[in-house]
C-alpha cells in the first residue's frame, strides 16, 4: 500500500474512532439523564416557595449560589453556617465569577431573623480558605445585623501551592475574615472538636479536623473539613470539598447517611464509587448545576449507585427536612427570599 493510502486509511479510522467514542459519551449522557430525572421523580418534595417551612424545625438549607457551597444548618430556633459562598471580589477571576453576598445576607437574615431582624449564628464553619467557600465571612462577620458566636476555622497553612497563595490569594482572603472576626468579637477556634457536641437537636461531627501530614501542601481542598449531622435514624454528610484521598482516609468513619452533600461540586477527583459504598446515601445534593457534573461523578451516582442527585443551582434552593424517621426535600426555596 503507498504511504498516500496508508495515511488516508489513518485518518478515516482515526476518525471514526473519534465519531465512536464522542457518539457513545452521548448515547451515554442521555441514558444517565433519563435515569437520574427518574430518580428524582420518586423524591418527597415539596415547593417551599408557596407552603413554607415550619418554623421550628430542623433544616439543612442549600443556597442557590452556583458552584460554591453556602448551606445553613437551623434547628429549633438556633442557627449554624457552614461556608458562606461566593464573595463579590474573588482575587482569582474578579469579573468571571459572581458574587453572592446580598443573597447570602438576605437569605441569613429572612430565615434567622428575629423581630428586630436580629440573626444570631451559634457557629460557622469554613470548611477550607477557597474564596468559593468562605468568600462570603468577611461580609456576613462585619453586617451589624449578625451576630457570630463562634467560628470555626482551622489555621491557614504555612505550605501553600503556589498559585493557591501567589494567583488565588487565599492567605489574604483567610487574614480579611480573621479581621473581621476580631473586630466584631467572634471566637475563632482553630483546634476543631474531635468530639461530637450537640447543636439544637443535631448531632455535630467533624472529621478531617487535622490535615493528614502527607496531604499538606498538595492543594487546600485536602484541608476541607466534613459535616456530619445525626438526629434520631437520619444522617446527613456535608463533605465540602473531600478529595479522593480524603474519602479513602475517612469513607468507613463516616459510614451510612441519608443525604449527601457532593464532593467537590460534583467535579473529577472526588465521589468515588468506594466512598459512595461506605456511605450508601438515599439522596445527593450537589452545589453547581446538573450539566458541570463530570461524566465519572455522574455515573458512580446514577448509573453505579442508583442515588439521585438534586441540584441546589437548578432549583433554586433546597431545603432537606430532617426528622428522626426520615428527611424530606423542599425546591424553590425563593420564599425565604420573598420572591
Amino acid at each position: 500500500m503507498a504511504k498516500g493510502d496508508r495515511v488516508k486509511l489513518a485518518k478515516k479510522i482515526a476518525t471514526a474512532v473519534v465519531m465512536f467514542v464522542m457518539t457513545t459519551c452521548f448515547v451515554l449522557t442521555i441514558v444517565m439523564d433519563c435515569i437520574g430525572n427518574r430518580l428524582r421523580r420518586g423524591l418527597p418534595m415539596n415547593d417551599a416557595a408557596t407552603e413554607g417551612l415550619p418554623e421550628g424545625d430542623d433544616v439543612i438549607h442549600f443556597l442557590p449560589t452556583a458552584n460554591s457551597d453556602c448551606i445553613l444548618i437551623e434547628s429549633n430556633g438556633r442557627y449554624a453556617l457552614v461556608d458562606s459562598g461566593e464573595g463579590d471580589n474573588n482575587p482569582r477571576k474578579p469579573i468571571a465569577y459572581e458574587g453572592y453576598e446580598s443573597t447570602v445576607l438576605g437569605y441569613i437574615k429572612r430565615v434567622c431573623g428575629d423581630e428586630n431582624g436580629k440573626v444570631i449564628l451559634d457557629f460557622v464553619l469554613g470548611t477550607h480558605p477557597h474564596y468559593d467557600h468562605i468568600g462570603n465571612f468577611e461580609a456576613i462577620a462585619r453586617d451589624p445585623d449578625i451576630t457570630i458566636l463562634k467560628a470555626y476555622f482551622k489555621p491557614f497553612p504555612e505550605k501553600v501551592r503556589r498559585y493557591e497563595a501567589e494567583i488565588w490569594k487565599n492567605g489574604e482572603t483567610y487574614d480579611a475574615i480573621m479581621d473581621a472576626f476580631a473586630g466584631r468579637g467572634v471566637e475563632v477556634v482553630n483546634d476543631l472538636p474531635e468530639e461530637s457536641f450537640a447543636f439544637g437537636d443535631f448531632t455535630v461531627t467533624f472529621f478531617n479536623t487535622v490535615t493528614p501530614a502527607e496531604l499538606v501542601g498538595k492543594g487546600l481542598n485536602h484541608d476541607s473539613v466534613g459535616t456530619r449531622l445525626d438526629l434520631g435514624d437520619s444522617s446527613v454528610f456535608l463533605a465540602g470539598d473531600f478529595t479522593k484521598q480524603l474519602e479513602k482516609l475517612y469513607g468507613a468513619s463516616i459510614g451510612d447517611v441519608d443525604l449527601l452533600k457532593i464532593c467537590h461540586h460534583g467535579y473529577y477527583g472526588s465521589s468515588t464509587l468506594v466512598f459512595l459504598k461506605q456511605l450508601s446515601p438515599l439522596v445527593s445534593v450537589l452545589t453547581n448545576t446538573l450539566g458541570r457534573v463530570y461524566p465519572n461523578v455522574d455515573w458512580n451516582f446514577t448509573i453505579m449507585s442508583r442515588v439521585p442527585i438534586l441540584s441546589a443551582d437548578d432549583m433554586n434552593g433546597i431545603a432537606a427536612v430532617v426528622r428522626p424517621d426520615g428527611i424530606e426535600y423542599a425546591e424553590n426555596t425563593a420564599w425565604f427570599l420573598g420572591g
